[in-house]
């Protein structure tokens, strides 16, 4: 059951990255190699640390519970789904 919450928790997530992130930034995101992603301090990866991940959310709570106990760490899994996620959409769309 857990593993269902993450999943539609992470969903949620996602739509909350789109929501609150420029258009352009995300393009700018999408545009990197996904090897180089983790190290981009773009603006996407700072509204994830500030706006997203706060002790009190949930998606923080369950990434805490997996034993990924830095923040850091959290954006980069995050941002690094978030692109496969991003991706994906493109893909299903040709």
């Amino acid at each position: 059951m857990e593993n269902l919450i993450f999943f539609n928790r992470l969903k949620s997530t996602f739509s909350k990255i789109e929501r609150i992130t420029e258009k352009e930034e995300i393009e700018k995101l999408l545009n990197e190699d996904y090897e180089k992603i983790h190290q981009c301090s773009s603006v996407v990866k700072t509204k994830i640390n500030n706006e997203i991940l706060a002790e009190y959310d949930l998606i923080y709570k369950l990434l805490h519970k997996c034993g990924i106990n830095n923040k850091e760490e959290m954006s980069s899994l995050i941002i690094k789904l978030f692109y496969i996620y991003e991706k994906t959409k493109i893909l299903v769309k040709k």
